[in-house]
């Protein structure tokens, strides 16, 4: 479906974000939602402002996001996915590495996405079929033939229990592989930067939508695959295995995933 977008915008009203997510006070405005999981004022804050702006100038557009129930959503209709601040956690603790996650879900597929660090004040975005691009310029996935040529990432998803040994032991052969791992505690800061070449491929188990609708795009348009553990096209409103990496990475990766049987779903 073809949506008429004011990409740049968007991508300007995304941009804007920064000040509320600097604001230091609202950081330590935090309420613990579960095991692992919270939400601060800068999630909130985040969120009202940029709902309300999308659903000023796109009211026929649907909007998903975390801090609201979306089960009321028809996902053959298109809508917005929001992570307002992806990496909670880390922005609580002052680690510096988090981002607002914004998608477009045109009733079939991701066809705009933006990742924003305003840390490094580095904006990610794509749209099919013109590319990705980081702060304007245009980036690629890096050229790995496999694992011994990377930097792999993963995460770890607190609500996935009863496969978390498993995981471990698959995480413990790919850091055998690889010339490194990494976890940074943010899905689209991660999908981002694999997208430009800072590191060969992604898993991480049972992700939601909103945070790998953005990435989804981004590493698709710069020349990736990412799919859920079996090879399968992911759908972007529901949640997900997700593996991703440049091509030879991604393949090597899908056979060990098989190997070691980690899909949730």
């Amino acid at each position: 479906m073809s949506l008429a977008i004011d990409h740049q915008a968007v991508i300007r009203a995304v941009r804007e974000t920064r000040g509320i997510i600097l604001n230091e006070e609202r950081q330590h405005q935090v309420k613990k939602k579960g095991v692992g999981d919270f939400v601060t004022q800068v999630d909130l804050a985040v969120q009202k402002y940029l709902k309300g702006f999308l659903l000023e100038r796109y009211p026929q557009i649907q909007f998903m996001c975390e801090e609201q129930d979306n089960s009321h959503l028809d996902r053959q209709q298109p809508m917005w996915l929001l992570d307002p601040i992806d990496g909670t956690s880390n922005l609580i603790f002052g680690l510096q590495h988090s981002a607002v996650s914004l998608a477009l879900y045109d009733g079939e597929q991701i066809c705009f996405g933006i990742v924003y660090d305003p840390f490094k004040d580095e904006l990610f975005h794509a749209i099919r079929g013109e590319g990705s691009f980081l702060n304007g310029e245009r980036i690629h996935v890096q050229k790995a033939e496999g694992l011994s040529d990377c930097l792999f990432y993963y995460g770890t998803n607190p609500y996935v229990r009863e496969s978390k040994k498993t995981f471990m032991h698959l995480i413990e052969e790919v850091t055998g592989r690889c010339i490194d791992i990494r976890r940074f505690g943010s899905v689209a800061l991660d999908l981002a930067h694999i997208a430009c070449g800072r590191g060969g491929g992604y898993i991480e188990q049972n992700m939601k939508p909103w945070d790998i609708g953005a990435g989804i795009i981004l590493i698709e348009e710069a020349g990736g695959i990412i799919t859920d553990f079996r090879g399968n096209r992911i759908d972007p409103t529901r949640n997900a295995d997700t593996l991703c990496g440049v091509p030879g990475v991604y393949e090597e990766m899908l056979e060990l995933v098989a190997r070691y049987d980690v899909a949730t779903m």
